[in-house]
């Protein structure tokens, strides 16, 4: 199943644990830079900030799957009709799609090193 293979991959180059710890530093990170980029500059609603940030995991999740609604779907932890309504929301008409295990590869090993 195509679901496997993308977590095979996942799995060979990222610990459970450390994926995790790296999200929370991520999290936090991002919203020290959030709340301090409002203070200091003009101020961008949370509403369009988060819009923006479920669009591009929704984009990213249908790339890494291949453009399947529903792998990315699994990925994202949605129910695939959820997924197509927010897809809808976005107006998210085409994705790249990744069309090798070499771009896979690469695309898996870009986003382990941007969690660093």
């Amino acid at each position: 199943m195509k679901t496997d293979k993308i977590m095979d991959e996942f799995s060979k180059d990222t610990d459970s644990t450390d994926a995790t710890n790296d999200l929370k530093k991520l999290r936090d990170t991002l919203i020290k830079n959030y709340l301090l980029s409002n203070c200091v500059s003009a101020n961008v609603p949370l509403k369009n900030f988060m819009g923006e940030f479920e669009k591009e995991l929704i984009c990213r999740a249908l790339r890494v799957s291949g453009g399947s609604q529903r792998i990315a779907s699994f990925i994202l932890g949605l129910k695939p009709t959820t997924l197509n309504e927010k897809i809808k929301k976005f107006k998210i008409r085409e994705t790249r799609k990744i069309r090798s295990q070499e771009d896979l590869k690469y695309f898996l090993k870009d986003i382990s090193t941007s969690l660093r």
